[in-house]
């Protein structure tokens, strides 16, 4: 094979190369990427109904510290009567709320009575006692209840109250402490809940009826369990988000794979993300292309490379034959053509010793 020859061999074998780069980006990047995804998506999801839970709990603290303040007011030497316990409501509804807390308020066992944090009366047949929300409090004996999501009959707004039964020292019931909550943090965070900057999150009460989404029309009217208007592989994916546990599921919406990732919470909520596989096949057809376009670049320069050092290895084997040719015809005082420092100019320098060699020894012989 000649020079030449083995240089464009060489070429080809650096294409080569660079292709089967380019084929094993683009089959075995969707596997090892779709790994990547998963991890990160179980883990965001993960540690998002994590954060939700500490939200809760935070205002659950909240709850309890009010709720053991009016029970000490109520017990103690000197205990007070509903009127000053409304009072009492009102100064911690005032030193409580905030974004996420509306407003502090409480439900009398004696009288059925209900003390609010702003002060506000209800109708004389108001019974906190009938209220769902007392009832369910009372039911879970001193611990903290967790309603579902409600439009609020004063403000209107879309809360979820928290609830927690008192009594006093005797184990008599004194009558049930509320906060109701305001959704739109949480409904925020779940928002902007993603994988890689894509995708969205969305939340389920234990029915599987959307708290919180993208979609407002959805919130609190959608069931992703039960909706038509949801495909039955997204509402297969619901039922298994609401049964608890951890996953990911693969499914088909309106014409795109989706894949969601979802997590519950201690409280009965369910949390899930939905990723646009489109997005993650999108960034290794990227991926590709930027290893083509390195590819095309690398034989581009491969190919310049090449050509230039064929033409000079093509000049200076010309220049040798030449001169080689004229040393055989007896043309003693002819020399090779030695600039340079590569190994042709090396040889060139050792066959014009020859020839002067040559030469010396014909002058001698004559």
């Amino acid at each position: 094979m000649t020079i030449r020859g083995r240089l464009y061999f060489l070429s080809f074998v650096v294409l080569f190369v660079i292709s089967l780069m380019g084929a094993i980006t683009y089959y075995k990047g969707d596997s090892i990427l779709t790994g990547l995804v998963n991890d990160a998506g179980m883990e965001v999801v993960g540690s998002a109904a994590q954060n939700i839970d500490g939200k809760l709990d935070r205002i659950e603290g909240v709850l309890m510290t009010a709720a053991e303040a009016i029970r000490d007011s109520m017990t103690r030497k000197g205990a007070v009567g509903e009127e000053e316990v409304e009072k009492i409501v009102m100064t911690l509804t005032s030193i409580m709320k905030g974004d996420d807390i509306l407003f502090l308020y409480m439900g009398h066992e004696p009288t059925g009575k209900f003390s609010d944090g702003f002060g506000r009366k209800k109708p004389e047949d108001y019974d906190s006692r009938a209220r769902s929300w007392y009832k369910d409090a009372v039911k879970n004996n001193g611990r903290v209840i967790l309603t579902d999501p409600y439009a609020d009959s004063i403000t209107g707004n879309i809360v979820t109250t928290m609830a927690v039964a008192i009594k006093d020292d005797k184990g008599s019931l004194l009558g049930v402490v509320g906060l109701d909550m305001n959704l739109d943090g949480i409904t925020e965070y779940v928002n902007s809940l993603g994988i890689f900057g894509k995708g969205n999150g969305i939340l389920l009460l234990g029915d599987g009826t959307v708290m919180a989404g993208h979609r407002k029309e959805d919130i609190l009217k959608a069931n992703l369990t039960k909706d038509e208007k949801f495909p039955d592989a997204l509402r297969n994916v619901g039922k298994k988000m609401i049964a608890g546990g951890a996953g990911n599921e693969l499914y088909s919406y309106m014409g795109e794979e989706k894949q969601m990732f979802y997590s519950a919470t201690r409280r009965g909520l369910s949390l899930g993300i939905l990723f646009p596989v489109d997005e993650l096949r999108a960034l290794i057809r990227g991926l590709t292309f930027v290893l083509l376009a390195i590819a095309a670049v690398a034989l581009v320069v491969v190919a310049v490379v090449v050509t230039v050092i064929t033409r000079g290895l093509n000049r200076s084997i010309r220049s040798m034959e030449a001169a080689t040719k004229r040393l055989g015809a007896g043309e003693l005082t002819v020399r090779f053509d030695d600039s340079g420092k590569d190994e042709i100019a090396a040889i060139s320098r050792e066959l014009n010793g020859m020839a002067a060699s040559l030469q010396e020894v014909m002058i001698a012989i004559r």
